[in-house]
């Protein structure tokens, strides 16, 4: 069979597992996307299914043979590594190292993270929190899941919604080699980075490059941004219609670092195949831009 060619970036959106792994793949495969992102358990809960090994390999078999990947898992929104309060960081502590190995056994390239919020603590007593969390997680795991620690908003009392407190985090870790970043376009647009024009983009990574080096930076989720620049208010729009819109889009496609990147929806379900259909005509026409050039 011949090699189908992909155009840069890849495009993919967050599937839900609801129907079982073997369902997500085949649904995958209809979507025509070439990544995607799931949870591996109920998104506001704690609670997992068992796989069976039949249902692993034919999730795996069906990716590998259509080239889906990079696959990328997402930790439950519940989760809060920085929590000041006992019960809440240790199911943090849980639900991370379970999912870790989780998504190791299935083919997970990347588990996103939100890095947390403070409650009544100080930045840096929360970012002490999460860095030795992050350590006690990766201390004896051998597979080759990476973390990515998501890009916030600044929400509330959020962490980690600049580039420095994404640095204080890495700095306070033994080992952060296996700790990469998500790019989320809305996020950061929320949280006062330029995501929406060419030279705003270009400064966004020239600042992330300086300060945590750019190279940690594994997996843009592609979400437009109902609010403005600077807002701190986390609220997606459909592809094209928020304060990034499609020349936003196009100008973070066509970026030498970020087109090599996959580029994951996160939209609800009844709109992702128009939201993806806008991603894919902001492709073709930037190849076809490419090829006239």
């Amino acid at each position: 069979m011949m090699k189908k060619h992909v155009l840069s970036p890849k495009l993919g959106a967050h599937l839900s597992i609801g129907k079982g792994l073997e369902a997500t793949a085949r649904n995958a495969v209809e979507m025509e996307v070439e990544t995607f992102q799931i949870f591996l358990r109920n998104p506001r809960g704690s609670k997992s299914r068992t796989w069976s090994v039949n249902e692993i390999e034919a999730f795996r078999d069906i990716t590998v043979s259509n080239g889906i990947t990079p696959i990328v898992a997402h930790i439950p929104y519940i989760v809060n590594p920085a929590s000041g309060k006992d019960d809440l960081y240790q199911l943090a502590e849980r639900v991370i190292s379970e999912d870790l190995v989780r998504g190791d056994t299935i083919g997970v390239s990347y588990l996103v993270l939100h890095p947390g919020t403070r409650g009544d603590s100080t930045v840096e007593e929360a970012i002490e929190r999460l860095s030795k969390m992050l350590d006690r997680v990766l201390d004896g795991f051998a597979g080759q899941t990476m973390i990515l620690l998501e890009t916030m908003a600044g929400m509330g009392k959020e962490i980690c919604s600049n580039f420095e407190e994404m640095r204080m985090v890495l700095q306070g870790m033994k080992d952060s080699s296996q700790i990469g970043i998500c790019f989320d376009s809305c996020h950061l647009l929320a949280a006062g980075y330029d995501t929406a024009t060419e030279d705003g983009i270009r400064t966004v990574l020239a600042e992330a490059d300086e300060i945590i080096g750019k190279d940690r930076i594994k997996v843009v989720h592609a979400n437009d941004s109902l609010k403005g620049l600077g807002s701190h208010l986390d609220r997606h729009a459909p592809i094209g219609t928020g304060y990034i819109g499609v020349e936003g889009f196009t100008h973070l496609m066509k970026n030498e670092y970020l087109r090599e990147l996959p580029f994951i929806l996160e939209t609800p379900s009844d709109t992702i195949m128009e939201d993806l259909g806008v991603l894919r005509k902001i492709r073709s026409a930037i190849a076809g831009q490419q090829v006239l050039a």
